[in-house]
């Protein structure tokens, strides 16, 4: 367990990070740098255990190795291609963290929570794969007789499951608002799809998922066989948001009006069998 030094205070900066580090620190628990650049650092060894907060923080191609990240906040952060091996995530909140291309030999995540769900040793084969496999949804139609929408752990990278790009999702995400849901992961009513979690769409929610993912596959069947549609708003570290410009989605029409069909017969099936099936959907 790492001790606090009473007049210990934790690093501002990627700079004092850094700077103290390379003096030999390596104990740094309650560290707060959230949405902080901190690609490329070398801190192997290093503790910031616990309480720190690296919420949507950039390691990417950092070298972390044997560094605990243990009841850490490190959800949303950037991993990819970082040099992971023996680290420690044990109890940390490690939802949305991207892991693609990272190196993870000996890496642990026991204990950490992932969407309300607490990983278990032999479930971190599966949460690896599902963090590096890039920012995706996935959807499957499950049987209620079989199935409880809180077994939604056993579905990640289903190989039945329909796979949309986060980015073509988020194009049509306000009308997805439209439908109810359900999170099973906080066991509350919702609207519209948890991107960073867990949705379920059952009775409630299928008819208006039927007529949304049928309007929107219908709409953009009239268009081109290489559709070209505007995506978030984006700019370069450094540089001021007005200063970014909007992402151009470059998308197969042929393939994504046929996912979206296919989702909308899902949805049918769940009204015409009056909820002996319902949409299991995984975020990111």
């Amino acid at each position: 367990m790492t001790e606090k030094l009473e007049d210990y205070q934790p690093p501002e900066s990627r700079q004092e990070l850094l700077r103290r580090y390379a003096d030999g620190e390596r104990h740094f628990p309650e560290t707060d740098l959230c949405d902080a650049d901190l690609s490329g650092v070398t801190l192997d060894g290093a503790s910031f255990e616990k309480l720190s907060w690296f919420h949507s923080a950039n390691f990417e191609g950092a070298s972390l190795r044997k560094t605990s990240f243990r009841e850490c906040n490190v959800k949303c952060a950037d991993f990819r291609r970082a040099d992971l091996t023996g680290a420690s995530f044990e109890l940390a909140a490690v939802e949305a963290m991207d892991l693609e291309g990272a190196v993870l030999e000996g890496t642990s995540f026991v204990g950490a929570s992932y969407y309300g769900y607490t990983i278990q040793e032999e479930d971190q084969f599966q949460l690896i794969t599902s963090l590096m496999s890039g920012p995706y949804h996935d959807f499957l139609l499950l049987s209620t007789a079989e199935h409880s929408f809180s077994e939604y752990m056993n579905f990640i990278n289903d190989p039945r499951a329909i796979r949309i790009e986060d980015d073509l999702l988020r194009y049509l995400a306000d009308t997805l608002e439209w439908i109810p849901t359900y999170n099973p992961a906080k066991d509350e009513a919702h609207r519209g799809l948890c991107f960073w979690g867990p949705t379920v769409i059952h009775t409630e929610g299928a008819p208006a998922a039927a007529a949304i993912f049928d309007g929107w596959a219908g709409l953009l069947a009239c268009g081109p066989p290489k559709l070209a549609l505007t995506g978030g708003w984006t700019w370069c570290d450094g540089d001021a948001p007005s200063e970014g410009n909007y992402d151009r989605l470059e998308v197969d029409r042929d393939e994504f009006v046929a996912k979206l069909r296919q989702l909308a017969g899902y949805a049918r099936r769940i009204v015409e069998t009056e909820g002996e099936f319902f949409v299991l959907h995984l975020g990111v």
